[in-house]
């Protein structure tokens, strides 16, 4: 085999190689397609996937509250307890998303995710207020807080930039 057919094959066989390997990395389509993203685009698909994920946790972890303020069996510990793993839970949660760099696209969505885990933030201290002091009025403004949370969430669940 002589120099030239020796270097055509080498060309051909890495070719394969880092076709293959370009083809099982490559992410894909709803199709099942390759799709070629430049960097830009992929950081707003990769912004994009990180605020559904945010989204999600947002809903877990505020959809505790409600479950404390209607737990007459516990005791005063375990309420309290609870109250601030939700609050240190919403709090961690929103230093990630504060931290995070969001794309230039993407301002709007982190300005609303911040909003959103805030509005919990402020539904959590509520709820340590309550279990300080289980009044009535301090339910009343915890709900009401609660509210506001819960359609600061839906409004970003709604967002164009979350159902596309």
């Amino acid at each position: 085999m002589r120099k030239g057919d020796l270097l055509v094959l080498m060309t051909v066989v890495a070719a394969l190689i880092f076709g293959a390997i370009g083809y099982f990395v490559s992410p894909k389509g709803q199709s099942g397609q390759a799709m070629v993203y430049s960097p830009d685009v992929k950081a707003v698909q990769d912004y994009r996937n990180k605020a559904i994920k945010w989204i999600d946790e947002i809903k877990l972890t505020g959809g505790k509250i409600p479950t404390l303020l209607k737990s007459n069996n516990s005791s005063i510990y375990e309420k309290t307890q609870q109250a601030q793993q939700i609050f240190s839970d919403l709090y961690t949660l929103n230093q990630e998303i504060g931290n995070s760099t969001a794309p230039i696209a993407f301002q709007e969505l982190k300005t609303e995710l911040l909003n959103t885990t805030e509005a919990y933030l402020q539904a959590a201290q509520g709820s340590l207020q309550w279990v300080n002091e289980s009044s009535d009025e301090n339910l009343q403004k915890t709900n009401d807080l609660l509210a506001t949370a819960q359609s600061s969430l839906t409004e970003l669940e709604q967002s164009q930039w979350i159902n596309q």
